[in-house]
């Protein structure tokens, strides 16, 4: 299926309607505003074919997703979920998300109705850093206003792979420059605040490291060691679950 028979199929159900086409900033999503919030504020209902839609948020719409075909892959702050036809679900206000599929349609159910203004477009990011387990105890980074913690990493910048932002970032922020990287364990995504204030949605890749001899200088975080229990309590949850998903091959190269 393209965009030229989507838009046939949408011409011939809801002539007249408006339909959104691709645009430089989402071109991988087709519209039809079949209820449009201007005809009744409180609810607005649309039909759309995705591929790929933008990570976005709504600060009052609550959102419902019905699958009419095919599969939904919608990422909820990051975590991934499918959904099959006749399956439904509703997003709420502040989450940010952005739905795939191979031109899905899935009807679109907004209430309060779907205004331009309360659909914010977020930027995405990408970090680096490592997970470092030494005595059976987690190398982690504490925040410094809260009892919060996450992984030592950073922003990968212009010309480094993922593997040297890792060993710099974790480098700077733990003090250990010794370092070796095991292996890749995978990537998280969760939403994350920049030091400007703005929310975003971040890749962060991780990989194993096991620091090689004893020495370690100033760091540029507050560290300290815990055990997996007790990480996984004050990790961000997508961290914590990817924790839970990799322990046994953590606790295997131990």
């Amino acid at each position: 299926m393209n965009v030229n028979e989507i838009v046939g199929i949408l011409d011939k159900e809801y002539p007249g309607r408006t339909i959104v086409l691709n645009t430089p900033e989402n071109t991988e999503e087709v519209i039809c505003e079949i209820e449009p919030a201007s005809e009744h504020s409180d609810y607005s209902v649309a039909i759309a074919y995705i591929r790929k839609s933008k990570p976005h948020k709504h600060l009052k719409t609550i959102e419902e997703y019905q699958v009419e075909e095919g599969v939904l892959t919608l990422y909820l702050d990051g975590v991934k979920r499918e959904f099959k036809q006749g399956q439904i679900y509703a997003v709420l206000p502040g989450t940010i998300h952005w739905a795939e599929g191979d031109w899905v349609r899935v009807k679109v159910v907004s209430k309060p109705g779907w205004t331009l203004n309360d659909h914010i477009l977020v930027d995405e990011a990408v970090s680096a850093g490592g997970v470092i387990i030494q005595d059976g105890k987690l190398l982690v980074i504490k925040f410094p206003h809260a009892d919060g913690i996450t992984f030592p990493k950073g922003h990968v910048e212009e010309g480094e792979t993922y593997k040297e932002a890792a060993l710099r970032e974790v480098r700077e922020e733990t003090g250990y420059s010794n370092l070796e990287i095991v292996r890749k364990l995978g990537v998280v995504t969760r939403p994350a605040t920049e030091k400007d204030g703005r929310v975003v949605i971040k890749d962060i890749h991780l990989f194993l490291m096991k620091i090689v001899g004893d020495s370690k200088g100033k760091a540029d975080e507050e560290t300290d060691w815990l055990t997996m229990e007790e990480a996984q309590k004050r990790l961000f949850p997508q961290e914590a679950d990817f924790l839970i998903r990799k322990r046994n091959l953590l606790i295997s190269q131990r």
